[in-house]
């Protein structure tokens, strides 16, 4: 399945869309680099990833943290990391990955925030780190660590698989809008692809030019 949607602005979405939307779109925010707080990298991926020859993918045993209000404030260290999840139809989705700072971090959605009791928080050791995206790239080296989109590789003339800054997105803007592809959001492997709306403006041409459209695809209403 695919979902192509619009990010608008590069800050907000309205929480009252369908479940499927509202997924997608906070995934989408989640793959921009402001909602991983203290950046992991700097850089866009824009090819293959190197993850490919890894043999062995990490699995470390998370710490679970408690969520009780929001703006969520955890006990941390900088020997920490974390993975916030927020709830969207049943389904859990890593929205943040954040390092730890020394005292308390304050992990938040790039959006309007859920209730409380639609989050919760994974903690990880700096020094054995996990793989919320299931490419075999620990999050730490990962230059997207909530995206799985490894399988293809993207010009960055014709888009991107995370967007770095605000200036990044304004990149791949035409009107203040930067439309996507999300590949099966509803699996533990769902793959996103920015596309350059100003170069391809419907959601047809960068899905077709990726090669990955289905038959089986949800188009914004727009479209």
């Amino acid at each position: 399945m695919l979902v192509s949607l619009a990010l608008a602005g590069c800050n907000s979405i309205d929480s009252s869309t369908s479940d499927g939307a509202e997924l997608s779109s906070r995934f989408a925010y989640g793959s921009t680099l402001a909602a991983f707080g203290s950046p992991l990298a700097a850089q866009p991926l824009a090819g293959p990833r190197a993850s490919l020859n890894q043999q062995t993918c990490p699995t470390p045993t998370p710490t679970n943290v408690s969520v009780t209000t929001v703006p969520i404030v955890v006990t941390s260290t900088t020997a920490d990391y974390f993975v916030l999840y927020a709830n969207v139809g049943g389904k859990d989705i890593p929205v943040q990955v954040k390092r730890g700072e020394s005292g308390v971090t304050t992990l938040e959605e790039n959006v309007k925030a859920l209730p409380a009791s639609d989050y919760r928080v994974e903690k990880y050791a700096v020094a054995d780190p996990a793989d919320v995206d299931l490419d075999c790239l620990d999050d730490l080296a990962d230059p997207s660590p909530l995206n799985h989109s490894h399988r293809l590789e993207l010009d960055p003339e014709d888009g991107a698989m995370m967007i770095a800054n605000h200036a990044h997105f304004e990149e791949l803007a035409n009107a203040d809008v930067v439309k996507f592809v999300l590949v099966e959001p509803f699996s533990s492997t769902p793959e996103i692809y920015f596309q350059n709306t100003e170069k391809y403006f419907r959601h047809t041409e960068f899905a077709a030019l990726l090669g990955i459209d289905d038959g089986n695809t949800i188009w914004a209403p727009a479209e």
